[in-house]
């Protein structure tokens, strides 16, 4: 733009660095604000809503999966050594088979 002569005059560096010190000294003052007086960052908030504690109620829905997970954990705790080691060359098995594939 200078170029062009659109500007009149050049811009000083001094001349912005003079332009921001009103903007750091706001900076400045905004943060003594802060510290001193913490209560003024959330002054204008909505008023806290008053929850009682006894009254909540949290439900899960039912995870049928979790459900039968747990009944074959227990169904494995009753198995004997070699019908767990039956099972474990089963699993293998399909593992085996579905790689071969």
């Amino acid at each position: 733009m200078f170029k062009d002569k659109r500007i009149p005059e050049a811009i000083k560096s001094n001349d912005i660095y003079l332009g921001s010190i009103p903007w750091v000294i706001m900076q400045i003052l905004l943060v003594f604000i802060v510290i001193f007086f913490p209560q003024s960052v959330t002054a204008f908030l909505d008023k806290e809503e008053a929850v009682d504690l006894d009254k909540v109620v949290i439900e899960m829905p039912k995870d049928e999966d979790a459900e039968k997970a747990a009944v074959q954990a227990a169904e494995d705790l009753l198995k004997t050594p070699q019908q767990t080691q039956q099972s474990a060359e089963d699993e293998q098995k399909k593992i085996d088979d579905l790689f071969k594939k």
